[in-house]
């Protein structure tokens, strides 16, 4: 329902001969995540994964459907330029990885392709972390905060 509100709202902009100039920017910015106010970034997000590797198993999605609802539920929450640099990439063994490269070091979320994931930080001053998790016993939200913390 939120993306029909977005869209008859950008419709009524759009016929407006007032606000067309003024809204016609950010309505065209792209397809990025986290880029546009009046699209679901989380959910094109989501769909980009989904297009992106199409050899995503259904853990992942389990997984991935997880993190990114918590990031939904925390975007307003955060400095939104955290929410811009988020990467993303499936590996040759199949896993996939979402990450920030931050002035402070590299924090990774690895999805492995069944039973695990697992979050890790490699710091710039040679601090690491490195935990696994299983679906049953993760805290989402703690996870998300703690990735966008760095």
């Amino acid at each position: 329902m939120e993306n029909l509100s977005h869209l008859g709202f950008q419709e009524m902009l759009s016929e407006s001969f007032y606000a067309r100039s003024t809204y016609e920017d950010q309505f065209n910015i792209g397809k990025d995540a986290f880029n546009s106010p009046l699209v679901n970034e989380v959910k094109e997000l989501y769909n980009q994964f989904i297009r992106l590797y199409d050899t995503i198993s259904e853990f992942q999605i389990k997984v991935l459907t997880n993190i990114l609802n918590e990031v939904n539920e925390i975007k307003l929450k955060i400095d939104p330029n955290r929410l811009k640099d988020i990467e993303h990439d499936m590996n040759e063994d199949g896993d996939l990885l979402l990450f920030r490269n931050t002035s402070n070091g590299l924090i990774n979320l690895i999805i492995h392709e069944d039973e695990s994931f697992a979050f890790s930080y490699i710091g710039k001053e040679n601090e690491t972390s490195l935990e696994f998790y299983s679906l049953e016993e993760a805290d989402f939200e703690h996870l998300v905060l703690k990735f966008f913390s760095f």
